[in-house]
């Protein structure tokens, strides 16, 4: 299971509330406490996996349409957009 990087504090909590107040979260519940306050046990839901599994995807979809591209490219003529297509598809990376 994943730890939090930073144990929430009171301070932090009172900071976040002073954002609240302020309006910058309009639709946030006034009668919200937070869940570490009533459970000092409580694990956040972690959605790493699904944010794994979705770049992995496109990064396959990518992958293959910058490579077709080339091939199609390379049996005709290269343009300026085709030498400009390399260092963007490395630079995603």
């Amino acid at each position: 299971m994943l730890q939090p990087i930073h144990k929430q504090t009171d301070a932090d909590r009172v900071e976040f509330m002073e954002l609240v107040h302020l309006n910058l979260f309009p639709k946030f519940p006034h009668n919200f406490t937070f869940p570490l306050v009533e459970d000092p046990n409580y694990k956040p839901q972690t959605t790493v996996i699904y944010v794994f599994v979705t770049a992995l995807i496109c990064f396959f979809i990518t992958s293959t349409a910058v490579c077709l591209r080339l091939w199609i490219r390379y049996r005709g003529k290269f343009g300026i957009d085709d030498w400009l297509i390399i260092p963007a598809f490395v630079c995603q990376k």
